[in-house]
């Protein structure tokens, strides 16, 4: 998905052409592309599947490619391989293909933990210059945040016996980003600095509301709700060159969420349950495991401890442009 903006990127001064109708076409493929992928994953073994469906992008790469290479194609596309802007992309596919395969079954192997270390190291050298600029690291712990929300609701609901917790969080998902829309042009009237200040408190005070159970879903919809808003004000204070970048930090970010959850899943089992896909079992095997729910919290409570810490840091590191006076 993190491609799907890039075709417009460089062709905006093509007047003639319709990148909003080519957008909305390209995000039905991306629709349809995953609910056959969905289908597969159902049907056929992870890997099968996977491959047979790497085969039907890889003819439409080909075709891409064809279509380009007429002498009446007026777009602006370049199809070389060129490692070095190709690995950021092969290093995410292997990082979520792990990932993956690990809340699947459970397993993970030393040398998959050795591929994400060595994935993450070179996604970060890649992305060094984009890392360096403000509000992108900020924007990498917003998508983290997010990105959190959506994967402990799925073991934690599982976990509980509550499945329908998973439907409320993307509702409130989608109802926050709706709501941010409604909301954006009055909240431009506040001053940045109090809007900033406010949102990052409501932010941190839906995480704190996560600990109970009884408020988990209410803690939820604040942090999704602040997080959205204060990524959209962030891209609007320092905007992107291109549409791509944010898809690219939002994923980055999910993914770090997710190395860093299921490596302290697995810690927190082996020593508090002596086994190390213990706390991942309910979700596997979609059963309620209630003796879990103490390590459960112990996982809660490690994770949000590391947002605020990781966040003290970035709201440091960004402070001229979150808190300008005007």
């Amino acid at each position: 998905m993190t491609g799907l903006k890039l075709l417009g990127d460089p062709n905006k001064e093509i007047s003639w052409i319709d990148l909003k109708r080519i957008n909305v076409i390209a995000g039905f493929s991306v629709i349809i592309g995953l609910i056959a992928l969905g289908i597969l994953l159902m049907k056929l073994p992870l890997v099968v599947s996977f491959v047979f469906y790497t085969f039907f992008l890889g003819l439409e790469v080909i075709y891409a490619y064809v279509v380009v290479k007429r002498d009446k194609t007026p777009l602006d596309l370049k199809f070389s391989f060129n490692l070095k802007t190709a690995f950021p992309a092969i290093a995410v596919l292997t990082v979520v293909f792990i990932i993956s395969f690990f809340k699947k079954t459970g397993r993970i192997s030393d040398f998959s933990w050795a591929l994400i270390v060595l994935a993450i190291i070179g996604i970060i050298l890649e992305l060094r210059n984009i890392l360096g600029q403000p509000f992108k690291l900020f924007r990498i712990w917003l998508g983290a945040i997010k990105n959190y929300v959506i994967i402990y609701t799925l073991l934690f609901a599982f976990q509980q016996n509550k499945a329908y917790w998973i439907f409320i969080v993307f509702i409130e998902l989608m109802l926050s980003g709706m709501l941010v829309g409604a909301l954006s042009v009055k909240l431009q009237k506040i001053p940045l600095t109090t809007r900033y200040k406010t949102t990052l408190i409501f932010l941190n005070l839906g995480l704190f509301l996560t600990y109970t159970d009884y408020l988990y879903l209410l803690g939820t919809a604040i942090t999704v709700f602040c997080a959205i808003l204060l990524g959209k004000w962030a891209r609007e204070q320092v905007p992107d060159k291109y549409s791509s970048i944010d898809q690219k930090l939002s994923v980055f970010g999910s993914i770090c969420n997710q190395i860093i959850l299921f490596g302290a899943l697995e810690l927190i089992s082996y020593f508090q349950l002596d086994n190390k896909s213990a706390l991942l079992i309910p979700y596997i095997d979609h059963q309620q495991e209630l003796q879990y729910s103490r390590e459960m919290f112990y996982l809660r409570v490690s994770m949000i401890t590391l947002f605020v810490i990781t966040g003290i840091f970035l709201i440091y590191h960004d402070r001229k442009y979150l808190f300008v006076k005007n």
